[in-house]
C-alpha cells in the first residue's frame, strides 16, 4: 500500500485522519479555481502560483468581513505568550444525555417515522403535478412514442410511494451491477425473491421519472433536518464541514473538495456528531449570485454564504457547551471569539493568513526544529504552531500549549494535545460518509440532483444500522 493510500484509509476509518495528510497531499492549482476556492485545508501560500493566492485570499478577507459583519463583535486581540493569564476554560457540557432519543421495535418504524405519512402525501402531489405537464409537453412535440411507457403513466398514491421507496432501501443492501437486473427471472444467481411482486419494473422507470419533491426544495429539507435533530441527543465532540455526493452531469453549482472520495460533486454543509458520524443538520450549496467566470467574486460569494450557513448549523445549540471541530476554511480567532462568547468551544486548523493571526505563529520560520512549538493567546482564544513534517497552525479556545505523547509509525512523537484531538474529533462528517460508502446505490448514475440526494438520504438511513 503506497503512502497515501494508508493516509485516505485512515481518513475512512473514522477518528480522523493522521494530522499531516491534508497538509502533505499534492496541490492542484486548476482544481481550486474550478471549486471557486473551496478546497478543503486550503496550502499555505508558497505552495501556490500568484493567481491562486489572489483567489484564496479573496476568500479569506469575505470569510473575515462576513463574520465580523454578521456578529459585530470587537476585534481586538492582544496575544501573549504567558499561559498563566490564559481565560479559555473548557465548557462544561449541559446538553440533554447523548445518543438516540427514541427506541424502534422495527427498521419499518424508524422508516416511517422520517418518511412520515404527511410528508408522503407533499410528494405525492408534486409526482402526480410534475407528470401531466412532462406528457402533454411530450406529446404536444409529437415526440411520445407509441411504445413509450409515459403512456402507461397514471398518478401514485401514498402507499405506492412507500413500496417505492423500500424498493430503493433494498437496492442499497444487496448490490447488482445494473438496475433491471432486480427484476431478473430465471435467474438463479441473479433473481432477487419475490422482488417482482413488489412493483412491477416499468412502473419502478416511471416512479423514476417522475419523482418531485416540490417546487421548493426547502420544504424537504425543513423536514429532514427537523427529523434528525427530533431523533438524536448529541455528543458534546461535534463537526461541522464539507461534504460531497458524486454527481455526473450538468451542473452549475458543481464543487470539488480534494481529500474527500468523491471530488467533484454536490456540496453540502454538514454537522455531524464526531464519534458516531451522526448527520444533525445540513444544507444543500445551490449556486453562486455571481457569474461563474469571475472566480475571485464568486469566491467571495460562496465565503460570505458559508460563514453564515455554518453559524445556522448550530443554531439551538447555543450554551450546552458543545466542541464544535472545524479545519482552515472556516477558523478564524472572531469566529472563535464569537462561538466561545455563545457557549460553544471550537478547534482546528488554521491559515497564517487570516485576519487577526498573531506575528509570533504567522512568521515561524518553516525550517525550524521539528517539533517545535509556538503558541500565544489573547483571552479566551489560543493559536498555536507546531513543526511536523511542515509547519502547520492550530486554534482553539480551551487549549494552551500543552503536549502529549503519541505513536506515529510505530515511533514515539511528542505532540501538541490540540492536534491529538483535532485528529480524534474532525472526522464526523468523514464517518458518516465512510458509512454511505457501503451502500452501492447512492453511487449510481442520476440525472436530477435531487434524485441523487435523496438517494444520500435514504443510504444515510440504512448506515445508521
Amino acid at each position: 500500500m503506497t503512502a497515501g493510500s494508508r493516509r485516505h484509509t485512515a481518513r475512512r476509518e473514522g477518528e480522523g485522519s493522521e494530522f499531516d495528510s491534508d497538509f502533505d497531499d499534492e496541490f492542484e492549482v486548476g482544481e481550486l479555481a474550478a471549486s471557486g476556492g473551496m478546497d478543503r485545508n486550503i496550502p499555505d501560500d508558497d505552495e501556490l502560483d500568484e493567481r491562486v493566492q489572489t483567489i484564496v485570499h479573496s476568500v479569506e478577507r469575505a470569510m473575515d468581513e462576513a463574520v465580523e459583519n454578521l456578529l459585530g463583535i470587537s476585534t481586538d486581540f492582544n496575544w501573549q505568550t504567558d499561559f498563566d493569564t490564559f481565560g479559555g476554560v473548557p465548557e462544561t457540557f449541559s446538553g440533554p444525555t447523548p445518543g438516540a432519543i427514541k427506541d424502534y421495535d422495527t427498521p419499518y418504524e424508524a422508516f416511517t417515522d422520517i418518511w412520515s405519512t404527511d410528508i408522503m402525501k407533499h410528494i405525492t402531489k408534486e409526482t402526480n403535478r410534475y407528470a401531466k405537464p412532462v406528457i402533454e409537453a411530450a406529446t404536444a412535440a409529437g415526440t411520445l412514442k407509441p411504445t413509450s411507457r409515459l403512456h402507461r403513466w397514471v398518478d401514485t398514491d401514498v402507499d405506492e410511494l412507500y413500496v417505492f421507496f423500500a424498493i430503493y432501501t433494498i437496492t442499497g443492501i444487496y448490490q447488482r451491477s445494473s438496475q433491471h437486473e432486480y427484476w431478473e427471472v430465471n435467474s438463479y444467481f441473479m433473481e432477487v425473491p419475490k422482488f417482482r411482486q413488489l412493483m412491477i419494473y416499468n412502473r419502478f422507470i416511471l416512479l423514476s421519472k417522475f419523482l418531485h419533491f416540490t417546487d421548493n426544495s426547502d420544504a424537504t429539507l425543513v423536514h429532514l433536518n427537523s427529523k434528525f435533530e427530533s431523533l438524536n441527543n448529541l455528543h458534546q465532540d461535534i463537526a461541522s464541514d464539507e461534504s460531497l455526493t458524486l454527481f455526473k452531469g450538468r451542473l452549475s453549482w458543481i464543487q470539488t473538495i480534494r481529500p474527500k472520495a468523491a471530488r467533484f460533486g454536490i456540496k453540502s454543509f454538514e454537522l455531524c456528531e464526531s464519534k458516531t458520524g451522526y448527520l444533525y443538520r445540513f444544507d444543500i450549496y445551490t449556486g453562486k449570485n455571481t457569474e461563474r467566470g469571475d472566480v475571485v467574486a464568486s469566491s467571495a460569494d460562496l465565503a460570505g454564504k458559508s460563514t453564515q450557513v455554518d453559524l445556522d448549523l448550530l443554531k439551538g445549540l447555543e450554551r450546552l457547551g458543545h466542541c464544535v471541530t472545524m479545519d482552515n476554511y472556516y477558523n478564524c480567532p472572531a469566529l472563535a471569539r464569537y462561538l466561545k462568547s455563545i457557549g460553544f468551544d471550537c478547534l482546528g486548523t488554521l491559515r497564517f493568513s487570516r485576519k487577526h493571526v498573531p506575528k509570533e505563529i504567522a512568521k515561524v520560520p518553516k525550517n525550524v526544529a521539528k517539533g517545535t512549538i509556538v503558541a500565544c493567546h489573547s483571552g479566551d482564544v489560543s493559536c498555536l504552531a507546531w513543526k511536523d513534517r511542515k509547519v502547520v497552525s492550530m486554534i482553539s479556545t480551551y487549549h494552551t500549549d500543552e503536549t502529549t505523547v503519541g505513536r506515529t509509525a510505530g515511533r514515539a512523537v511528542v505532540k501538541s494535545v490540540v492536534v491529538r484531538d483535532y485528529n480524534n474529533t474532525m472526522g464526523g462528517v468523514d464517518l458518516k460518509d465512510q458509512k454511505l460508502s457501503m451502500y452501492l446505490m447512492e453511487r449510481k448514475r442520476c440525472l436530477k440532483w435531487y434524485m441523487k440526494m435523496f438517494k444520500s438520504v435514504i443510504c444515510f438511513r440504512l448506515g445508521l444500522g
